[in-house]
């Protein structure tokens, strides 16, 4: 049904009833994505308020668990007098305080449901209570009611006890809700994702079959021209299309077939023109009709070209027999000359080779007095090196000697530091057993205390014993020092002696390397006289082999001349056949042939 009407309507028109059904179904299948990612939007909106409030919810725990431990730091910190550490103990209170409220209310900031909005105002109370439980203790504490503070412990516990259990029941109705959340998320996601396949899937067919459908009604056409094209391309001009309509391929289709045929009328005058009949006529279309034009200017041109072909073959036929006998003549002499030319070219190479040795023996003699050269600047180097070598071990041996001196006095201020610290052991072992005594007298209270003195002690003991080691290992040192400085004045004094026979070496070698110097530059110049008459040999055989080459080449060439001549001569006698064959008078009757395009 959808055929013929698709058929008679523009290409056109068919792209865009193509184009609006494909907006068509990306609209439906946009719309359906767009539900599914609303819906996706809100179930990771509410994701995110319960990870907030979960997260709140474990801090607050975290601050209710941190806070039980700081009556009794300020209780420590009261007994041993430690200042800094009763206001360490208020500041965090203050801080912990500050930031459990805070995390409670940011908490009930979020949209959450009701029953955890009734939770967390129940825990309200108990966050107070605890809070002023705690601030009480502390300050007891910190006053120095250290009494009071052991007797409102019990009551402080049960607080915490308390409001642990009213935090725990918060969070599990949190966890309880994030649970429901992601349930209810899994079965939307499942749920839109599944309708979203199916839509895509209905749009992509529904689509496909449309598609299908307008590309058969444009491409079946196309594929009959483009293969028509295809074989007209290849020369195969018997080709017929078959397909009619209203719409723009019908009007190619037409034109393809208006094509053919002025092919075809071509083709027809074309093989005339192979006959042998160049007054064939070709009638052009239209001023614009080029290929017709051209036929009729080639058929002219043809005609004209084959009489002045016909009358240049005649003369180039006697021209030829005329050269090929000059030809001949000049073969002969250009055989002779060549052999000529060969047997000085050999002559000039033996005298070249001859050169040649007497060249690489001179040049042999040049490269190792050369070699010599290199050699005795070499150990010049050398030896100049070696005499900074030894004045740089010279100077590093004074060096060492100035470090251990340095070594040893920094080795003395150490023994003194380690009389500082054993004596700073010795009062520490003092206060660890006046800890001990204190702490033995306050019974029970100060159990912890005395754990805390015999550490003490037994580090003073161990920093005794380790100070004690410490100067032995420091004697030592000294006494390696002392035989250090020694060895390094011995090894400066062989240092000295060194650098002056380096001396003495080095002029040596400075004079034997003038002298080889000297020898290497007259080598070298008798080395380049003999390289220069090698050169001049060398162009001298190149000159003769370039003769040689020339000559030879000249009687070859002078036989694929009279080779050429021969076969020129055949073409033309061949051509003048050709050329003949062509009719180009008018028949008696005065008709000609005609090929209409």
């Amino acid at each position: 049904m959808l055929k013929n009407p698709l058929k008679n309507i523009s290409v056109g028109e068919k792209l865009g009833l193509l184009s609006g059904f494909l907006l068509f179904a990306v609209i439906v299948v946009w719309g359906t994505s767009y539900q599914s990612s609303r819906h996706l939007n809100r179930y990771f909106d509410a994701i995110q308020v319960n990870m907030v409030a979960v997260r709140q919810s474990a801090l607050a725990d975290m601050r209710h668990k941190s806070i039980l431990g700081l009556p009794y730091r300020a209780l420590i910190a009261a007994e041993t007098k430690n200042t800094h550490e009763e206001q360490v103990v208020r500041a965090q209170l203050q801080e912990f305080t500050e930031k459990f409220h805070s995390h409670l209310d940011e908490v009930e900031a979020l949209p959450i449901k009701p029953n955890i909005r009734e939770a967390l105002a129940a825990v309200r109370p108990d966050v107070k209570d605890y809070l002023a439980k705690a601030d009480e203790l502390v300050r007891f504490a910190l006053n120095g009611q250290r009494q009071q503070a052991l007797a409102e412990t019990p009551q402080f516990l049960a607080g915490f006890e308390k409001l642990g259990t009213s935090l725990r029941r918060l969070g599990n109705l949190i966890e309880e809700e994030v649970e429901q959340t992601k349930t209810q998320g899994t079965a939307t996601i499942t749920s839109r994702r599944l309708t979203s396949i199916v839509t895509f899937l209905l749009a992509m067919l529904f689509a496909s079959l449309f598609s299908w459908t307008i590309s058969r009604v444009i491409t079946t056409p196309l594929v009959e021209m483009a293969t028509v094209a295809s074989q007209l391309a290849r020369g195969n001009i018997n080709q017929q299309i078959l397909h009619h309509s209203r719409d723009e391929l019908g009007v190619l289709a037409t034109a393809f077939r208006d094509l053919i045929a002025y092919i075809r009328n071509l083709a027809e005058a074309a093989t005339h023109i192979s006959q042998g009949d160049l007054h064939v006529q070709v009638l052009p279309r239209s001023e614009h009709d080029v290929l017709s034009l051209s036929f009729v200017e080639m058929s002219k041109d043809l005609r004209d070209m084959n009489s002045r072909m016909q009358q240049g073959a005649r003369t180039l036929a006697s021209s030829i027999d005329q050269i090929m006998d000059i030809i001949q003549q000049v073969a002969a002499s250009t055989t002779e000359t060549a052999t000529s030319v060969s047997e000085t070219a050999t002559t000039v190479e033996e005298v070249k080779q001859t050169t040649y040795v007497a060249s690489q023996n001179a040049q042999q003699v040049a490269d190792n007095s050369q070699r010599t050269v290199q050699v005795s600047q070499a150990g010049e180097q050398a030896v100049e090196e070696a005499l900074i070598g030894m004045q740089r071990v010279r100077d590093q041996m004074k060096s060492i000697a100035q470090s251990v001196i340095n070594l040893g006095e920094q080795s003395q201020a150490i023994g003194q530091i380690i009389t500082t610290v054993n004596n700073l052991a010795e009062q520490s072992n003092l206060l660890a057993i006046n800890a001990a005594i204190e702490a033995a007298k306050a019974g029970q209270a100060g159990k912890g205390f005395a754990v805390v003195a015999q550490e003490v002690k037994n580090l003073a003991d161990q920093s005794k014993r380790a100070t004690a080691q410490v100067h032995t290992m420091l004697s030592d040192i000294q006494k390696a020092a002392h035989v250090a400085v020694l060895v390094t004045e011995q090894g400066t004094q062989a240092a000295e002696l060194g650098a002056t026979q380096a001396i003495q070496a080095g002029e040596s070698i400075r004079a034997l390397s003038k002298n080889i110097a000297e020898a290497a530059q007259s080598v070298t110049k008798i080395a380049v006289s003999s390289q220069q008459q090698l050169m001049g040999m060398d162009q001298v055989a190149s000159a003769m082999n370039s003769i040689k080459l020339a000559s030879t080449q000249n009687a070859n060439g002078m036989k694929q001349m009279e080779k050429t001549i021969r076969d020129v001569h055949l073409v033309g006698q061949t051509l003048k056949e050709l050329v003949e064959q062509y009719n180009l008078t008018t028949p008696p009757n005065g008709h000609r042939p005609a090929a209409t395009v």
